[in-house]
């Protein structure tokens, strides 16, 4: 251990994507604190979907994007080290890591949830079966009566 890798600093102010995108491989670190464990798992999700292959700290929501099939999991400094020399002499783990996310982002988006959404604001409560709402070709409708219990 004991190298260091010089990072350019960037301004992100616009572009921020585009530069997210660039990474060859993203770092999401956390220390185990209540604080760190109340966090979202934002960062990784920004990774996945842009395709960047990411290593984060094992906390709750990280875990759980990684028990989805994206992302790495590092606990310790060995760990870390492990895996970024790991990804950054392997393009072709990186490139699967990386679409791995992509389709775990693919099936988080609005349209695989739309029925979610109309059950919890129409107040039916449910979220298996058939739903109130139906996405096609990315445009969600709603039920025929949609506002029949106001």
């Amino acid at each position: 251990m004991g190298s260091r890798v010089a990072v350019p600093f960037r301004p992100l102010r616009s572009g921020f994507p585009e530069s997210v995108a660039e990474l060859s491989v993203g770092l999401a670190p956390l220390q185990d604190t209540e604080f760190c464990r109340a966090k979202s798992w934002l960062k990784t999700a920004e990774m996945s979907a842009l395709g960047v292959p990411w290593i984060a700290s094992p906390l709750p929501e990280y875990s759980k994007m990684h028990a989805m099939g994206c992302g790495l999991l590092a606990a310790t400094p060995e760990e870390w080290a492990d895996h970024v020399a790991r990804l950054l002499a392997s393009p072709g783990e990186r490139a699967d890591l990386a679409e791995a996310g992509r389709a775990v982002m693919a099936g988080l988006t609005f349209e695989q949830h739309a029925h979610r959404w109309w059950d919890a604001w129409s107040g039916t409560g449910t979220t298996d079966g058939p739903s109130a709402m139906v996405v096609e070709s990315g445009v969600a409708t709603s039920h025929p009566r949609p506002f029949a219990s106001l």
